[in-house]
């Protein structure tokens, strides 16, 4: 995440207002001082985004989210955010990359 809406300091919105209503929150992310920062507004789950199994982390833990929000702009973030979603959920891009991104339309469920 990143972005005024992310983690971006002081206004780490995104995690706030998911757990302001009610939501169980992943948060993903490649630097350290953001999944920290997630870890102290109570994010349910840290995901480091470097890691190579990351999509698989979130999908043995808890079956994929239902709903993806993404704040950063590459495409990397992107995919791996779709890799994230379970069957049916959705994904929300804050931003988009400049050239193109790829994400598979159906995936395994």
């Amino acid at each position: 995440m990143g972005g005024d809406l992310g983690h971006r300091r002081p206004r780490p919105y995104g995690v706030q207002y998911a757990k302001a209503m009610g939501m169980h929150v992943v948060a993903a992310d490649i630097f350290d001082d953001k999944l920290e920062l997630a870890k102290k507004l109570d994010a349910d789950m840290l995901v480091d985004g470097k890691a190579p199994d990351a999509v698989e982390q979130v999908q043995k833990a808890i079956g994929g989210v239902h709903g993806a929000l993404v704040m950063g702009v590459s495409p990397e973030a992107m995919e791996q955010a779709c890799g994230f979603l379970r069957s049916k959920g959705t994904m929300s891009l804050v931003g988009l990359p400049p050239g193109y991104i790829s994400l598979p339309v159906f995936g395994p469920s």
